[in-house]
């Protein structure tokens, strides 16, 4: 029932859709209320979430209501019960994707942008979140940032968002700085793909802006893709080609394969194309390129060419001269 009524969202001048969606939603938490057991309330919760989630005109136009939703999926978001997490994540972004604006202006009643509230509590709200679940919600937020058309406002906001994966990888960072030994343990391997997951997802939402934060840690992503690289190459002669299907390995590559998604993401929404030029391509080169020439075969991630495909459509004639360049490093070997 909560499906079909989802699906006609739309269908109804706005007036009568007002007092049906309002009918529905009392029936629904009236249902729930007499409803017994864990599971029972978990369903009609997630229903009643579902279709308000399905109505982006009934929020836009009453903002209380739409601040008290996505309030109570952040509280599904600490519920451990089996689903409700990821109704919780997967509602908020249908939300923020399609009620971005109303994020980032302050509403009637409020003293900031109800997005500044969500930054300031985010490591409350995520706290509970399974790596995945966290990756949905930065891609949430990242779509209401980038709604954004202040751009002191946007860079600052940027910033905030961002502060707390960056936190994490500036820690890492600093113990491979004093011993790159650091970058084989499973732990850190880990930490590192959860972080280059998330600024996947935040640069996907944000598009061009998104450079903002790619220029914080690119160098040093650069340099931890070449010590990993350079990890998996040995254990390879170590053990034998078979090596990378070991688990730790497996990851070690995925960090490789998601660095490159990553700036195949950047590159792709990209609008000032000579600044990704002059800011990105000489490191390109130097660190990935190379690495893709030099390293073993079952080590050489495929990835390379679909990035440098982005790349090249994007730039179109202004990299032109590195094409040569880019076949020797690709197909001479």
């Amino acid at each position: 029932l909560c499906w079909a009524i989802g699906s006609i969202s739309g269908a109804m001048v706005e007036d009568d859709e007002k007092r049906f969606l309002v009918t529905v939603i009392k029936e629904l938490l009236g249902l729930c209320e007499q409803k017994r057991g864990k599971d029972n309330k978990a369903i009609i919760a997630s229903n009643i979430m579902y279709v308000v989630g399905q109505y982006p005109r009934f929020l836009r136009a009453h903002w209380k209501f739409l601040k008290t939703v996505v309030n109570k999926l952040f509280e599904f978001m600490h519920e451990t019960h089996e689903g409700v997490q990821d109704m919780a994540c997967d509602t908020f972004i249908k939300i923020a994707q399609k009620c971005r604006r109303h994020f980032i202006t302050i509403q009637l009643g409020e003293s900031q942008p109800f997005v500044e509230e969500i930054l300031t509590n985010i490591n409350g709200i995520i706290c509970h979140l399974e790596p995945h679940q966290v990756h949905t919600f930065y891609e949430a937020v990242g779509n209401m940032i980038a709604a954004s058309i202040d751009v002191v406002q946007q860079t600052k906001l940027i910033e905030k968002y961002m502060q707390l994966p960056n936190d994490v990888w500036n820690t890492i960072i600093a113990e491979a700085k004093k011993s790159v030994d650091c970058l084989q343990d499973p732990e850190v391997v880990s930490n590192i793909l959860n972080i280059l997951k998330t600024n996947i997802r935040a640069s996907k939402a944000l598009g061009a802006p998104y450079a903002h934060q790619l220029t914080k840690i690119y160098q040093d992503m650069l340099h931890i893709y070449k010590v990993t690289s350079e990890n998996i190459n040995q254990a390879i002669r170590i053990n034998g080609p078979m090596v990378v299907k070991q688990r730790l390995i497996k990851s070690m590559m995925a960090i490789k394969e998601d660095s490159l998604m990553l700036l195949g993401s950047y590159f792709s929404k990209a609008t000032n194309i000579q600044q990704v030029l002059d800011q990105f391509l000489t490191p390109l080169f130097t660190f990935v390129l190379n690495d893709y020439r030099d390293c073993h075969p079952e080590a050489r991630e495929s990835e390379v060419l679909n990035m440098l495909a982005i790349l090249i459509n994007k730039a179109e004639s202004r990299i032109t001269n590195r094409i040569p360049d880019i076949f020797d490093l690709t197909f001479e070997h």
